[in-house]
Protein backbone atom coordinates (compact mmCIF):
# COMPACT_ATOMS: atom_id res chain seq x y z
CA UNK A 1 0.00 0.00 0.00
CA UNK A 2 1.46 3.41 -0.92
CA UNK A 3 2.20 5.71 2.02
CA UNK A 4 -0.48 8.18 2.99
CA UNK A 5 0.30 11.76 2.09
CA UNK A 6 0.47 14.26 4.97
CA UNK A 7 -2.06 17.04 4.83
CA UNK A 8 -0.27 20.38 4.37
CA UNK A 9 -1.00 23.26 6.77
CA UNK A 10 -3.81 25.57 5.69
CA UNK A 11 -2.69 28.18 3.22
CA UNK A 12 0.43 26.24 2.26
CA UNK A 13 0.91 25.67 -1.45
CA UNK A 14 3.45 23.02 -2.36
CA UNK A 15 5.69 23.66 -5.31
CA UNK A 16 8.04 21.31 -6.96
CA UNK A 17 10.71 23.95 -7.52
CA UNK A 18 11.43 27.44 -6.00
CA UNK A 19 9.59 30.18 -7.74
CA UNK A 20 11.66 31.98 -10.25
CA UNK A 21 12.73 35.48 -9.31
CA UNK A 22 10.58 38.20 -10.73
CA UNK A 23 12.05 39.59 -13.82
CA UNK A 24 11.82 43.18 -12.53
CA UNK A 25 13.52 42.55 -9.06
CA UNK A 26 16.57 44.79 -8.42
CA UNK A 27 19.91 43.12 -8.60
CA UNK A 28 21.38 45.04 -5.60
CA UNK A 29 19.93 46.58 -2.39
CA UNK A 30 19.40 50.33 -2.14
CA UNK A 31 22.28 52.34 -0.68
CA UNK A 32 22.11 53.95 2.76
CA UNK A 33 23.91 54.51 6.09
CA UNK A 34 23.41 53.28 9.68
CA UNK A 35 21.34 55.33 12.11
CA UNK A 36 21.51 55.44 15.96
CA UNK A 37 18.60 57.38 17.53
CA UNK A 38 19.67 60.07 20.02
CA UNK A 39 17.87 59.16 23.26
CA UNK A 40 20.05 61.31 25.50
CA UNK A 41 21.92 60.06 28.55
CA UNK A 42 20.26 57.05 30.15
CA UNK A 43 22.25 57.40 33.39
CA UNK A 44 23.14 60.39 35.55
CA UNK A 45 26.80 61.27 35.81
CA UNK A 46 26.35 61.67 39.59
CA UNK A 47 23.57 59.57 41.16
CA UNK A 48 21.40 61.11 43.86
CA UNK A 49 22.04 60.30 47.51
CA UNK A 50 19.96 57.49 49.03
CA UNK A 51 19.58 58.87 52.55
CA UNK A 52 16.21 58.34 54.19
CA UNK A 53 13.45 60.84 53.52
CA UNK A 54 12.90 63.36 56.32
CA UNK A 55 10.81 66.46 57.01
CA UNK A 56 11.90 69.96 58.01
CA UNK A 57 12.65 70.72 61.67
CA UNK A 58 13.86 73.43 64.02
CA UNK A 59 16.81 72.90 66.32
CA UNK A 60 16.10 73.51 69.99
CA UNK A 61 18.58 73.87 72.85
CA UNK A 62 17.93 73.29 76.54
CA UNK A 63 20.14 74.89 79.22
CA UNK A 64 20.53 71.53 80.97
CA UNK A 65 21.43 69.42 77.91
CA UNK A 66 25.10 69.40 76.88
CA UNK A 67 27.60 66.89 75.57
CA UNK A 68 31.23 66.67 74.43
CA UNK A 69 32.26 66.60 70.77
CA UNK A 70 35.67 67.20 69.25
CA UNK A 71 37.15 68.30 72.54
CA UNK A 72 34.46 70.91 73.19
CA UNK A 73 31.31 71.09 75.29
CA UNK A 74 28.43 71.66 72.88
CA UNK A 75 24.62 71.73 73.14
CA UNK A 76 22.80 68.43 72.93
CA UNK A 77 20.13 69.70 70.55
CA UNK A 78 16.60 68.45 70.23
CA UNK A 79 14.45 68.80 67.11
CA UNK A 80 11.02 70.30 66.69
CA UNK A 81 9.59 68.35 63.75
CA UNK A 82 7.63 70.60 61.38
CA UNK A 83 5.12 68.10 60.09
CA UNK A 84 1.39 68.85 60.00
CA UNK A 85 -0.49 66.81 62.58
CA UNK A 86 2.54 66.42 64.89
CA UNK A 87 3.14 68.59 67.98
CA UNK A 88 0.27 70.85 67.00
CA UNK A 89 1.81 71.89 63.68
CA UNK A 90 -0.81 72.88 61.09
CA UNK A 91 -0.71 73.65 57.37
CA UNK A 92 -2.51 76.82 56.37
CA UNK A 93 -2.43 77.16 52.60
CA UNK A 94 1.21 76.85 51.58
CA UNK A 95 2.55 77.84 55.00
CA UNK A 96 3.17 75.90 58.21
CA UNK A 97 1.76 77.19 61.48
CA UNK A 98 4.01 76.00 64.31
CA UNK A 99 3.10 78.64 66.89
CA UNK A 100 1.50 76.13 69.24
CA UNK A 101 4.42 73.71 68.97
CA UNK A 102 6.94 76.50 69.58
CA UNK A 103 5.04 77.81 72.60
CA UNK A 104 4.91 74.33 74.12
CA UNK A 105 8.64 73.83 73.63
CA UNK A 106 9.48 77.22 75.12
CA UNK A 107 7.25 76.53 78.15
CA UNK A 108 9.38 73.44 78.76
CA UNK A 109 12.58 75.48 78.81
CA UNK A 110 13.74 74.96 75.24
CA UNK A 111 15.29 77.72 73.14
CA UNK A 112 14.29 77.53 69.47
CA UNK A 113 17.22 78.24 67.15
CA UNK A 114 16.38 80.58 64.22
CA UNK A 115 17.03 79.02 60.82
CA UNK A 116 19.32 81.86 59.75
CA UNK A 117 21.58 81.56 62.84
CA UNK A 118 24.63 80.25 60.96
CA UNK A 119 28.10 81.77 60.53
CA UNK A 120 28.28 84.01 57.47
CA UNK A 121 31.09 81.99 55.90
CA UNK A 122 28.90 78.86 56.00
CA UNK A 123 26.46 80.40 53.52
CA UNK A 124 27.18 79.87 49.82
CA UNK A 125 26.94 82.94 47.55
CA UNK A 126 23.36 83.56 46.48
CA UNK A 127 21.87 81.15 49.03
CA UNK A 128 19.50 82.05 51.83
CA UNK A 129 21.10 81.57 55.28
CA UNK A 130 19.76 78.39 56.91
CA UNK A 131 21.04 75.43 58.90
CA UNK A 132 18.76 73.18 56.80
CA UNK A 133 19.29 71.99 53.24
CA UNK A 134 17.92 69.48 50.74
CA UNK A 135 20.43 67.30 48.84
CA UNK A 136 20.37 67.70 45.07
CA UNK A 137 17.52 65.72 43.54
CA UNK A 138 16.03 64.87 46.96
CA UNK A 139 13.35 67.41 47.87
CA UNK A 140 11.90 64.76 50.19
CA UNK A 141 14.98 64.82 52.46
CA UNK A 142 15.72 67.77 54.77
CA UNK A 143 19.10 67.55 56.51
CA UNK A 144 21.13 69.63 58.93
CA UNK A 145 23.64 71.74 57.03
CA UNK A 146 26.49 69.91 58.76
CA UNK A 147 25.26 66.43 57.85
CA UNK A 148 27.17 65.23 54.81
CA UNK A 149 25.65 62.68 52.42
CA UNK A 150 27.14 60.92 49.41
CA UNK A 151 25.98 60.14 45.84
CA UNK A 152 24.31 56.76 45.45
CA UNK A 153 24.83 55.90 49.13
CA UNK A 154 22.72 55.71 52.29
CA UNK A 155 25.75 56.78 54.35
CA UNK A 156 25.94 60.16 56.07
CA UNK A 157 28.29 61.70 58.62
CA UNK A 158 28.99 64.96 60.43
CA UNK A 159 31.19 67.80 59.23
CA UNK A 160 32.60 68.14 62.74
CA UNK A 161 34.79 71.20 62.14
CA UNK A 162 31.98 73.36 60.76
CA UNK A 163 29.47 71.99 63.27
CA UNK A 164 31.70 73.10 66.15
CA UNK A 165 31.98 76.53 64.51
CA UNK A 166 28.18 76.66 64.34
CA UNK A 167 27.85 75.81 68.05
CA UNK A 168 30.44 78.43 69.01
CA UNK A 169 28.66 81.01 66.84
CA UNK A 170 25.39 80.45 68.74
CA UNK A 171 27.13 81.34 72.00
CA UNK A 172 29.11 84.33 70.71
CA UNK A 173 25.99 85.71 69.00
CA UNK A 174 24.06 85.45 72.28
CA UNK A 175 21.49 83.05 70.85
CA UNK A 176 22.23 80.51 73.60
CA UNK A 177 24.05 80.90 76.90
CA UNK A 178 27.06 78.81 77.93
CA UNK A 179 26.32 75.99 80.39
CA UNK A 180 26.02 76.92 84.04
CA UNK A 181 28.67 75.63 86.41
CA UNK A 182 26.27 73.28 88.16
CA UNK A 183 25.22 71.87 84.77
CA UNK A 184 28.87 71.15 83.95
CA UNK A 185 29.34 69.43 87.31
CA UNK A 186 26.27 67.29 86.67
CA UNK A 187 27.60 66.44 83.20
CA UNK A 188 31.00 65.52 84.66
CA UNK A 189 29.40 63.09 87.12
CA UNK A 190 27.52 61.38 84.31
CA UNK A 191 30.59 61.16 82.06
CA UNK A 192 32.79 59.79 84.83
CA UNK A 193 30.25 57.03 85.54
CA UNK A 194 30.18 56.10 81.87
CA UNK A 195 33.99 56.22 81.61
CA UNK A 196 34.43 53.97 84.67
CA UNK A 197 31.97 51.43 83.26
CA UNK A 198 33.72 51.38 79.89
CA UNK A 199 37.13 51.08 81.53
CA UNK A 200 35.94 47.97 83.39
CA UNK A 201 34.69 46.45 80.15
CA UNK A 202 37.91 47.36 78.32
CA UNK A 203 39.94 45.37 80.84
CA UNK A 204 38.02 42.25 79.85
CA UNK A 205 37.29 42.97 76.18
CA UNK A 206 39.73 44.84 73.97
CA UNK A 207 36.91 45.94 71.68
CA UNK A 208 35.92 48.52 74.33
CA UNK A 209 39.34 50.21 74.48
CA UNK A 210 38.55 52.87 71.91
CA UNK A 211 35.23 53.77 73.53
CA UNK A 212 36.86 53.84 76.97
CA UNK A 213 39.61 56.17 75.76
CA UNK A 214 37.07 58.49 74.14
CA UNK A 215 34.99 58.61 77.34
CA UNK A 216 38.07 59.36 79.45
CA UNK A 217 39.04 62.20 77.11
CA UNK A 218 35.53 63.68 77.39
CA UNK A 219 35.87 63.70 81.17
CA UNK A 220 39.10 65.67 80.91
CA UNK A 221 37.41 68.28 78.69
CA UNK A 222 34.60 68.89 81.18
CA UNK A 223 36.87 68.77 84.24
CA UNK A 224 39.18 71.41 82.74
CA UNK A 225 36.24 73.66 81.86
CA UNK A 226 34.88 73.34 85.41
CA UNK A 227 38.28 74.24 86.85
CA UNK A 228 38.54 77.28 84.56
CA UNK A 229 35.07 78.43 85.57
CA UNK A 230 35.82 78.04 89.26
CA UNK A 231 39.07 79.98 88.94
CA UNK A 232 37.39 82.82 87.07
CA UNK A 233 34.37 82.95 89.35
CA UNK A 234 34.05 86.23 91.24
CA UNK A 235 32.33 85.96 94.63
CA UNK A 236 29.58 88.37 95.53
CA UNK A 237 30.59 91.43 97.51
CA UNK A 238 29.75 91.40 101.19
CA UNK A 239 28.00 94.00 103.26
CA UNK A 240 27.46 94.06 107.00
CA UNK A 241 24.02 93.28 108.27
CA UNK A 242 22.57 95.21 111.17
CA UNK A 243 19.56 93.75 112.88
CA UNK A 244 17.56 96.20 114.93
CA UNK A 245 16.17 94.28 117.88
Amino acid sequence: MPPKKANPPPGFVATAEPAAAASNAPSERAGGSSVVPNLGSVTRVTPYTRVEASVAFMLKAHPNRWTVLGGQVVPLFGRLVLQPGINGVQRIGTRLNASEARATAEDRGWKLIPFEAVPAHHVAPGEQPSYLYCPEGRPDATLLLYQRCYPGSERSDCDEVRYLEFCAHLETAGIINPPALWVLEQLAEKLHREADALADKAREHTSYKTSAARAAAACVVVDELIEARQTAAVPSTRASVEVDL
